[in-house]
């Protein structure tokens, strides 16, 4: 299993790995630096994912590895007469698992431009991931995790919601527009139509707004 690791050099100390560990493994040592308990640590990526230096990385899933991921993504999108809008979908691993089929996305009218990425934990999406996938050709950004009370990891999920209202803040003051990022929290009980309902919904939203201007 993969585990969160912390660079010393990066670490500031701030604590809000401490503060936010689902699981309590992480604390602050005499250094003022983060360490991680290795015997603890569940994987979920949440430390990694509200480090303000990106000290902290996933052992076998590095912030380097994931936007390098995104990019090669993006770039097997197609531009056509028709404007098919190039969405990138960030999704709960466990989420995928319990009924969001990403080969149901195929069948979503529209969708031939759509790529998906998983994460353990929705908890692990630092807001880089966002906007680096807007500067890489993305027209859109969904962010699908599990219901409220059906994280895997206690409350990564809800953690998430801070961050990506500020990254659509963030959005809407650059001219690029709130709406091309949306965020869903999915019941586990409806997971696969619900899910669907998402990749429809911000389709529609993006194919109305036109290609990301930071494409044109």
């Amino acid at each position: 299993m993969t585990v969160a690791i912390v660079d010393m050099e990066r670490c500031m100390g701030c604590g809000l790995c401490v503060d936010l560990c689902p699981y309590k493994g992480a604390t602050i040592i005499k250094e003022w630096k983060s360490r991680i308990n290795e015997t603890i640590c569940r994987g979920c990526g949440v430390c990694t994912g509200i480090c303000p230096s990106s000290a902290l990385n996933m052992k076998y899933l590095t912030n380097r590895q994931i936007l390098a991921r995104v990019r090669v993504l993006l770039k097997t999108t197609r531009a056509g007469e028709v404007f098919e809008p190039k969405i990138l979908i960030l999704i709960c691993d466990w989420l995928s698992r319990k009924g969001a089929n990403l080969s149901d996305v195929s069948r979503v009218q529209h969708s031939s431009n759509v790529r998906a990425t998983k994460f353990p934990c929705i908890g692990a999406i630092d807001p880089m991931f966002i906007f680096d996938a807007l500067l890489s050709g993305a027209d859109g950004v969904l962010v699908a995790g599990c219901g409220v009370k059906d994280c895997d990891h206690i409350d990564g999920n809800i953690n998430t919601e801070s961050r990506i209202k500020h990254a659509k803040m963030c959005l809407k003051d650059l001219g690029i527009g709130s709406e091309r990022l949306r965020f869903e929290l999915i019941p586990l009980s409806a997971a696969r139509a619900k899910f669907i309902e998402a990749v429809r919904e911000i389709i529609e939203t993006v194919k109305s707004l036109g290609p990301n201007i930071l494409q044109r």
